[in-house]
């Protein structure tokens, strides 16, 4: 009976859709659909599709329910292409499992100079050569999403004082322009010295068209830098960017 059924999944992934009706002591499978599928959701133990007409609901919930049935419907699987899922109850996977989340890194390849005092700066990543899953850089400031989500965004500045003692900097959070409560962290420099904190933040991203985060920086001298350092030799090793940008989805919870 299984190698009925392989072969008539087999057909239906050359026909994208066909019709089959199967029927022994062991299996029952009355007039299910199948084609590869994009932008479907599985709620309550249903496959609803939202293209096409070719869908019946709980043909994955019907295999998946047969144990008898279970091992062949891995071939099933194999070739179906789900945009997004919902499942209320185990998962069980038996091979490899592929996907791919939300994320970017980044990194600026410029010595960022302090400008004005008592005026905050937004740090920049201009360097375009950044990778990226469903989020992007806008005008080498603002990382936006296309995604709802819960997301951890690390960024880690080289900070450097060109002259003057016991001279302080300090960066945080902004999120659609405004200041990310208790996000801010500061640091005391002295001439000639280097830092580069790591700090990671937590967000949550409701509205993608209109969302997104920065970050911002202030010091209290003019000599204060956030630097890229290049040319480094005995021996050579690779540069260091002036700031590096880490952030990735964790889940859908907002």
């Amino acid at each position: 009976m299984k190698i009925k059924l392989l072969f008539v999944l087999a057909c239906c992934l050359v026909l994208s859709s066909c019709v089959f009706d199967v029927n022994d002591n062991s299996v029952f499978l009355d007039e299910y659909y199948f084609l590869n599928v994009s932008n479907a959701s599985y709620i309550n133990n249903s496959l609803i599709c939202t293209i096409g007409n070719s869908c019946v609901d709980g043909f994955i919930s019907d295999l998946m329910s047969r144990d008898n049935v279970w091992t062949g419907v891995n071939y099933f699987l194999n070739d179906v292409v789900i945009g997004s899922g919902n499942f209320t109850e185990n998962v069980y996977v038996n091979g490899n499992l592929s996907f791919e989340t939300p994320h970017l890194f980044g990194y600026d390849t410029s010595t960022q100079e302090f400008m004005v005092l008592g005026v905050a700066q937004v740090m920049n990543l201009s360097n375009t050569d950044y990778d990226s899953h469903q989020m992007s850089l806008v005008a080498n400031q603002n990382l936006t999403f296309e995604r709802v989500g819960h997301y951890k965004i690390s960024v880690s500045p080289e900070f450097y004082q060109d002259s003057g003692n016991d001279k302080w900097i300090t960066f945080w959070l902004q999120k659609n322009g405004v200041d990310v409560p208790w996000s801010n962290s500061r640091y005391t420099m002295d001439n000639g010295e280097y830092t580069a904190p790591k700090i990671s933040w937590e967000t949550t991203i409701s509205n993608p068209s209109t969302d997104s985060v920065r970050v911002m920086w202030l010091s209290d001298s003019t000599d204060s830098q956030i630097i890229a350092v290049t040319g480094l030799t005995c021996p050579t090793r690779p540069s260091i960017p002036s700031v590096i940008v880490d952030v990735e989805w964790i889940s859908n919870g907002i």
